[in-house]
């Protein structure tokens, strides 16, 4: 049960990671072009844009230029990392069989299987097993109050009378 949820999650992540990569595209599409170079020149921040070889400084009022190229270098950065989880999430999750790893028990003879106690067991397994415990109920003290759901089994509290009653009304 454990491992399909594990598996579920990753499969959620590979799809953020997807929605992730197309919203990074479309951004870097719309980024402007140019590589920015900055420098400290007496306690300021100066910085530079290179296009077609040709570099020109930025003064204050066009930073903002400068904003989306930085921010234009960081969605490259991202988006490759994005690509590269990408890849390794859909190849394992191509290559992972869970059932796999049950089934390694399963294909062993009968005689060795006697011998063996599995490590891991399947859903239908598990649940016939847990199935066959006897539960062996709390009986309840001499003198204590008598308390009666509608379906007319004994209750400790009142509480949980309502309880029994609420979950009673629930169809499931």
């Amino acid at each position: 049960m454990e491992n399909r949820i594990t598996i579920q999650k990753l499969e959620e992540t590979a799809e953020w990671l997807a929605e992730l990569r197309v919203k990074l595209a479309e951004k870097l599409r719309k980024a402007p072009e140019g590589a920015l170079h900055s420098k400290n020149c007496r306690g300021t921040q100066q910085f530079y844009v290179k296009k077609d070889g040709i570099r020109k400084y930025l003064r204050k009022s066009d930073w903002n230029l400068a904003k989306q190229i930085a921010q234009r270098d960081y969605h490259k950065k991202l988006l490759s990392q994005v690509c590269s989880d990408l890849t390794y999430l859909d190849t394992f999750l191509r290559k992972f069989d869970v059932d796999k790893l049950y089934d390694i028990y399963d294909e062993l003879p009968i005689a060795r299987q006697k011998l063996v106690e599995p490590f891991l067991i399947r859903d239908k397994q598990y649940i016939a097993e847990w199935e066959q415990i006897i539960y062996d109920r709390n009986d309840f003290e001499e003198g204590s109050q008598e308390i009666y759901t509608e379906r007319g089994e004994r209750v400790a509290a009142h509480a949980k009378k309502e309880k029994a009653f609420d979950v009673s009304r629930i169809t499931i």
